[in-house]
């Protein structure tokens, strides 16, 4: 607020000042500035000040009538501290005196001032907004004409980007297909320059028979020798190879006898030199194994991989181990399973030692395992060549010194402890040879059955094992009969023939058939039974033992089929034999019936889960058909009609391999109880998948 000639003053504050000289009612009205209103504005300090030089004479005017009015009785205080009057005072002062308030028209006037001033300053403020409405306005449509115009700016930018991306797009494809047409040619190059030299080769090596003398520096290298190798094994390749197609054109065409001669040269140097360069590689190697250096052993079993898949390597590392070459060591595995008492110290004792030697034979094998992992680039294969010839050689070689196979036409005599001891070392052996093997095979050898192969190391015993288990039991009870006999022989008293003495001692012998006695012979059957559960070769573990992998995949290679009963076949065979022979002289009537019934449906059920396990190929199933007709001849002996129908089904389930995949769903036709089995053997076939047979018997499968 501006100050006028009348000397009134405000502030930003609202606060008003006026001089002694603007003491009158009639003085002009203030000046208000709009900027007085800015900032922090209070109305209520704006009419404080207006009113400050009028109200003060006011209130102590009314001050000391208050104090006047206190000292009257009459007056009447309220509790908010007004004074009330009575009605009658009031009427008579209103009426008589001065007026209470006589600087109200001052102040009216002055209200009236400013409230003028006020409107005036509110129509300037209305005008103000008004222009900066419409400025703002005309700044607003400006600001949206840019924003149109920069978003078509913006929209065109953005097709230049994207024609730009395009372009760039388009142009990086073409950098890649000319990346890819110079690659294509730089390995075309590459191959062209390797074709050349590896021609250059192969006539270095063509040029006369047993001449390695005049072949390139790389040949003879020792620096070299891995690239040596492959390219040496990449040419034997290729000319052997090319040999055999010639010789195949040359076996349809008459007259051209002499049309593969061409680098049969070169195949005998390349033969001489790859047998050359393995030998020095091994040499190398068996040097490196004796300074047991690592490094240098697995380079060189890493460049020997390229020979025959390393397996002169492996073999030579394996019959070098010391375990195998040391006589002192196989000495001493003897005489820590025997003792010094040799086969006579009883099973325990083979039992105990035994189980120290397998013991340090598997520590041995932990040792030898951590060294192939570290030389080897196929250790699998490295840990199955070691098991086996541990398995076959020093295993083997400990067996056959305590356990020689008695003959059974003159067993060994009961003071040599019979054929009893026979038989308990050979269930100890077997179990801890078993319990070995499990060992092994965790220490891990590939595909290995290493089970099946502590099995084999029985076979000689297992094959005629339950004839010696009969013939023990004859010799015990023979030899108790005899002790009892020679118990009752007594001095006679009274004389009499022989016949009569024999009659008495008989008599007496039975006489003296004790509780005792008889509990020994069952308790001797007892033992047997437990034997020949755990030597007896099942069916299953003589499949597993002696099925091979390839039986059923037989190559079709244009040689003439084998038509004989697999190894597996002729063996089960042979023991089911001695079964069915035991069974005829123990059993009769229905026990014989339901005994070979059970057998032959045991049989066929163990026929059909081990033949899961393998794939067939079509002359593969030609030899599984010949197994089938080989079994289903044996079993009809057992004289079991249920058993006979199961094998012959058996042999018409073995065509889903022999005839072609179109024809399978006619199998079915007319017998369709075979149908779920046969559904199981056709995805057995090897090319089940390539020839899409699932898709064939979809219809079949669903119902």
């Amino acid at each position: 607020m501006q100050e006028r000639n009348i000397g009134v003053k405000t502030g930003k504050t609202g606060k008003v000042t006026t001089s002694s000289k603007a003491s009158s009612a009639s003085s002009l009205p203030l000046l208000l500035d709009i900027e007085d209103f800015k900032g922090e504005f209070s109305f209520d300090d704006l009419f404080g000040s207006l009113v400050n030089e009028l109200l003060p004479s006011f209130q102590e005017d009314d001050t000391e009538s208050s104090e006047g009015r206190g000292s009257t009785g009459g007056q009447d205080v309220g509790s908010n501290g007004h004074i009330r009057f009575p009605a009658e005072a009031t009427k008579t002062n209103s009426s008589s005196g001065p007026p209470i308030f006589s600087d109200a028209e001052s102040l009216l006037s002055l209200f009236k001032d400013c409230r003028r001033e006020l409107v005036d300053l509110s129509q300037q403020i209305d005008a103000r907004l008004s222009n900066l409405k419409q400025e703002v306005s005309l700044q607003d449509s400006k600001h949206r004409k840019t924003l149109s115009e920069l978003e078509k700016g913006v929209d065109a930018l953005f097709e230049s980007f994207n024609r730009l991306d395009s372009r760039i797009s388009g142009v990086g494809q073409t950098a890649a297909k000319i990346g890819d047409h110079l690659q294509s040619a730089d390995s075309q190059r590459e191959t062209a320059s390797q074709t050349i030299e590896l021609i250059r080769y192969l006539m270095e090596f063509n040029s006369s028979p047993g001449d390695l003398m005049e072949l390139s520096p790389l040949f003879s290298d020792d620096s070299r020798v891995a690239e040596a190798a492959a390219i040496a094994q990449k040419l034997r390749a290729f000319a052997e190879e090319d040999m055999g197609r010639q010789g195949m054109a040359a076996a349809s065409i008459r007259g051209t006898s002499n049309a593969s001669r061409g680098l049969e040269v070169a195949v005998a140097n390349l033969q001489d030199y790859c047998n050359e360069l393995e030998n020095r590689l091994l040499s190398r190697f068996d040097a490196a194994s004796q300074r047991r250096e690592l490094s240098t052993m697995a380079e060189c079993a890493k460049i020997l991989s390229q020979f025959n898949r390393g397996t002169s390597a492996m073999q030579r590392y394996v019959a070098s181990r010391p375990m195998f070459i040391d006589v002192d060591i196989m000495n001493a595995d003897a005489k820590m399973v025997l003792g010094d008492q040799g086969i006579q110290s009883g099973p325990s004792n083979v039992a105990r030692g035994l189980t120290t030697l397998y013991k340090e034979i598997i520590e041995t094998v932990r040792k030898e395992a951590a060294t192939i992992m570290a030389v080897f680039p196929s250790p699998d294969s490295v840990m199955s060549i070691l098991v086996q010839r541990v398995l076959e050689q020093r295993v083997s070689a400990v067996l056959d010194k305590f356990l020689p196979k008695p003959s059974l036409a003159n067993p060994p005599p009961m003071e040599e402890g019979g054929l009893l001891l026979y038989l308990r070392i050979l269930a100890v052996a077997y179990e801890k040879t078993q319990e070995l093997a499990k060992e092994l095979r965790l220490l891990g050898c590939g595909d290995l059955d290493v089970e099946g192969l502590a099995e084999s190391l029985f076979s000689t015993h297992q094959d005629e094992y339950p004839e010696h288990e009969q013939c023990s039991l004859n010799q015990l009870f023979q030899s108790k009969m005899a002790e009892l006999r020679s118990g009752a022989q007594q001095p006679s008293e009274v004389s009499g023939t022989l016949s009569r003495g024999k009659s008495s001692s008989t008599a007496f012998a039975h006489q003296q058939m004790s509780v005792s006695i008889v509990t020994e012979f069952v308790r001797w059957n007892e033992e047997a039974v437990s034997r020949c559960n755990l030597l007896s070769p099942n069916v299953d573990r003589l499949l597993a033992a002696e099925q091979k992998s390839t039986d059923y995949r037989s190559p079709d290679d244009g040689n003439t089929p084998d038509h004989r009963p697999t190894v597996a076949c002729t063996r089960v065979v042979a023991y089911l034999a001695r079964i069915l022979e035991a069974a005829n002289s123990a059993l009769e009537g229905l026990n014989k019936q339901a005994f070979m019934t059970e057998l032959g449906n045991r049989l066929h059920k163990g026929l059909l889960n081990h033949w899961q396990r393998f794939t067939f190929s079509p002359s593969g199933g030609l030899r599984l058909k010949r197994d089938i007709t080989e079994y289903t001849e044996f079993v009809h002996r057992f004289n079991a009609p249920a058993v006979d129908e199961k094998f012959e089904l058996l042999g018409i389930v073995a065509n889903v391999f022999i005839v072609a995949p179109e024809s399978l769903t006619t199998l079915f036709e007319g017998s369709p109880s075979i149908r779920k089995d046969a559904l199981r053997f056709i995805q057995l076939r090897d090319d089940y998948k390539t020839a899409k047979i699932a898709s064939r018997l979809s219809s079949l499968i669903i119902e």
